[in-house]
């Protein structure tokens, strides 16, 4: 089974105010109409609908409209590269602690500098909790230790294609956020390798060996060996 591929879309200036003007729209109209509504304006836009309907949702629970300072220095920090927040900083009369906005949860974190002499804490989007959890299990619905018919090139072509949108999206600020993710894939193809391999069968060790050796030869086989190799 191949994994449903997931196609990442840039969140530009143009595609945020396209977000926006539906978000907005939706909301003059009344509660059990809204998801209607945005399906139809999406025109087919799965993604596009996904993100208003997050929006939406988010909304409902909250009461908050889109136009609150936090969420629009979120998706000005998302869409431009020299934007940026520090922590304890206010945006309007609310001081920053952390927020969810479009998979990324913004809050303070320790970074380098570029010239990698120490560090500071930054108000750095990285993928959120919620976001993390949703890829693994999808990682996991795959069930990599069961497609023993196929080779270790075949599963990363079936893969890459998905893994390497959500780490073109998700590392772009904070990169070492989604290390876990990488962590858990490689333990579903060492548990692959031992179903195919009657020689790792029964040494957790020597297949994790195997692992860091397929590393080391083909480091760009998978798409997440870029951000964690066999750890």
């Amino acid at each position: 089974m191949t994994p449903e591929r997931w196609e990442k879309v840039a969140m530009t200036p143009e595609r945020w105010q396209k977000v926006k003007l539906i978000f907005q729209s939706a909301l003059e109209r009344a509660p059990g109409e809204r998801y209607n509504f945005v399906s139809d304006a999406c025109g087919g836009d799965d993604a596009l609908r996904k993100e208003v309907e997050s929006l939406i949702a988010s909304h409902e629970r909250s009461g908050e409209f889109i136009d609150s300072p936090a969420y629009e220095a979120g998706a000005k920090l998302i869409v431009d590269d020299n934007a940026a927040l520090n922590s304890g900083q206010t945006i309007g009369s609310y001081e920053i602690i952390s927020f969810t906005f479009l998979g990324y949860t913004f809050r303070p974190r320790k970074a380098l500098h570029k010239n990698r002499k120490g560090s500071f804490t930054g108000f750095l989007p990285g993928v959120s909790a919620e976001k993390l959890t949703e890829m693994s299990r999808k990682a996991q619905a795959w069930k990599l230790n069961r497609r023993t018919t196929l080779t270790l090139v075949e599963l990363a072509k079936a893969i890459n294609p998905v893994s390497a949108g959500w780490l073109a999206y998700f590392t772009r600020f904070y990169p070492t956020a989604v290390i876990p993710l990488c962590k858990r894939i490689n333990r579903h193809l060492v548990r692959w390798a031992k179903r195919k391999y009657k020689r790792l069968e029964r040494s957790g060790k020597r297949a994790w060996a195997w692992l860091a050796a397929v590393v080391e030869r083909a480091p760009r086989l998978f798409a997440h060996w870029k951000y964690c190799a066999t750890a």
